[in-house]
């Protein structure tokens, strides 16, 4: 049978306010410093992931565009604008899975469609290529998880 630990003796190693960015590991709902420390005092949101498989996840076509960030939204509308001729393939790509949003039949969109999928790595490959987007695959976690942040 394990010892009792009076929790005076360990009380020591617990912190009820820490910074996130001074978590050295995050399991559960404890970040840990060196000692453990409950996240819910510091305010911390777990990381979007991507939805479980077998898990279907929708948002409205509003809640889809605000998946993405500022800067990204307006990197999209400026690439869809594009008149260079060197663009327009791209612009045409762009055009072809943003126009399904804009359709007002449109009710939802299904984050778990391998084409939906297909269609948002095309677009931060391209964001990333234009240095908008550094981690592709966070970014990506991010919208599939169809949180709005």
């Amino acid at each position: 049978m394990p010892a009792l630990i009076d929790h005076n003796d360990v009380a020591h190693e617990f912190t009820s306010v820490i910074a996130l960015d001074q978590c050295l590991e995050l399991d559960g709902g404890r970040c840990f410093t060196g000692g453990w420390s409950d996240y819910r005092f510091v305010g911390y949101v777990p990381p979007a992931s991507a939805p479980a498989p077998g898990v279907t996840v929708t948002v409205t076509p509003p809640e889809f565009k605000l998946l993405f960030t500022a800067p990204e939204r307006i990197a999209i509308k400026r690439i869809r604008a594009s008149t260079d001729p060197e663009q327009q393939n791209l612009s045409d790509a762009f055009d072809d899975f943003f126009d399904i949003l804009d359709d007002p039949r449109l009710t939802h969109v299904n984050l778990s469609l391998a084409s939906t999928q297909a269609g948002i790595a095309q677009v931060l490959t391209v964001l990333h290529g234009l240095g908008v987007v550094e981690d592709i695959e966070a970014r990506t976690a991010a919208i599939l998880s169809g949180v709005l942040q």
